[in-house]
């Protein structure tokens, strides 16, 4: 705690202020266009609960639909697609298609590791794959491990 106080500004509108963002996290760049593909199981749920209020849907297909925001792209964002696994993919920008790409290829990797190697093994490569991959990737990384190796350590 601080005994410092803060006092918002006069006219200060966090609504506006937080318009552009999903969440609170306001990376400095511009807004852009990002497109989705989004599995027809979960369509329903976007169409009930939008990410973001730009969220529009511009095309629905036999199979799925697609989804444009324009938001500025920050963690918030990317969290919320993620949660929903490969029933949602990043059509545009590439930039941030290829990012998720990437994401997917690691894990698609660990899972490959782990079902092959010993676990002492595993963990001395899990170690080698932390010093050497970005601080985005790891947090991926670290939620994978959590998942993976509690209920091994606590459940035998």
């Amino acid at each position: 705690p601080t005994q410092d106080n803060y006092t918002i500004p006069d006219g200060f509108d966090a609504e506006e202020y937080f318009s552009q963002v999903c969440g609170v996290t306001i990376p400095k760049m511009q807004p852009q266009e990002i497109k989705i593909k989004v599995n027809k199981a979960i369509v329903p749920y976007f169409r009930t609960l939008p990410i973001h209020p730009s969220q529009k849907e511009i095309e629905v297909r036999e199979n799925d639909s697609v989804f444009s925001y324009y938001l500025i792209p920050n963690e918030e964002f990317f969290r919320e697609l993620r949660a929903w696994g490969n029933g949602v993919l990043v059509l545009s920008p590439d930039r941030i298609a290829r990012d998720f790409c990437a994401e997917a290829k690691l894990i698609y990797r660990l899972y490959q590791l782990l079902n092959h190697i010993s676990l002492n093994f595993q963990m001395e490569y899990l170690l080698h794959i932390l010093i050497h991959i970005d601080e985005q990737h790891i947090v991926i990384l670290l939620n994978f491990l959590i998942f993976l190796y509690f209920p091994y350590y606590f459940f035998n």
